[in-house]
């Protein structure tokens, strides 16, 4: 039995893994494949009809804008990559194939998420930055500078907490990154039944909840998987520790 093509078509579109979007010449998607839900949490219905810039990330609103005109001029792209919000607020990174249509004239693109692959990339990348930092630098403060500017890089909306553990005092040296130039540690001590002694005293990872009242802490108290925004980690014989509030991976 041969199939209807011609029926079977819209049901491939839909079927696919990548959002297909059709886009007029003024901005509007008239039309938006089934896989825009899983990528940017809105339905095809809720899509069709609203301008697709008001979906873009601000930060890159002008060159994608500039992008779709070189699109309408007949300049395809392959490989365009830009970010959207998510309906949940998060960022979609995103990478692109389109062309324009100028019978119609429509823009036909092809949408695939590429979020993990580029966290991936940033995640090697920052490896790489704090390996080149341990090597260059020329004290520990040194060393913590270059460490917190790279995780600053990769995890902007989280607070990073590095400790230093002296076993025998039971005290944790802490950089001061505060305002005053002339601190560079900070002593505290590691007070029992918080998050980061457990860590200390296992040498083991722990995800669980952020202290307000002491940062980089910890409670030792489990919350729900999806309420946890702390997490703690061991390195280098378990003396050096290093922990993230609003941890960036809920």
């Amino acid at each position: 039995m041969i199939p209807d093509l011609k029926a079977l078509y819209p049901k491939l579109i839909h079927l696919l893994l990548d959002t297909v979007f059709v886009v007029d010449e003024f901005g509007q998607i008239v039309f938006v494949s089934d896989a825009c839900q899983p990528l940017l949490g809105y339905s095809a219905d809720e899509m069709t009809g609203t301008r697709i810039l008001d979906y873009i990330h601000p930060d890159d609103l002008e060159r994608t804008v500039a992008a779709a005109n070189n699109v309408m001029k007949g300049q395809s792209h392959t490989d365009f990559r830009n970010r959207y919000r998510h309906k949940d607020g998060s960022v979609v990174h995103i990478l692109w194939s389109a062309r324009w249509s100028p019978v119609e004239r429509l823009r036909i693109a092809v949408a695939r998420d590429v979020t993990a692959l580029r966290q991936a990339d940033q995640t090697r990348t920052a490896l790489y930055r704090i390996s080149e930092a341990a090597h260059a630098a020329e004290t520990l403060r040194a060393l913590c500078d270059g460490v917190r500017e790279v995780i600053g890089e990769l995890f902007p909306e989280s607070d990073l907490f590095l400790a230093f553990h002296d076993a025998e005092k039971g005290m944790l040296s802490v950089p001061d990154w505060s305002e005053n130039p002339e601190s560079h540690w900070t002593e505290k001590p590691k007070e029992a039944g918080t998050a980061i002694a457990e860590v200390i005293s296992t040498g083991q990872a722990l995800m669980t909840s952020r202290d307000p009242a002491r940062q980089g802490m910890g409670l030792i108290t489990p919350p729900r998987p999806e309420d946890a925004d702390w997490l703690g980690g061991s390195f280098g014989g378990r003396r050096i520790h290093g922990t993230f509030d609003r941890c960036p991976w809920p």
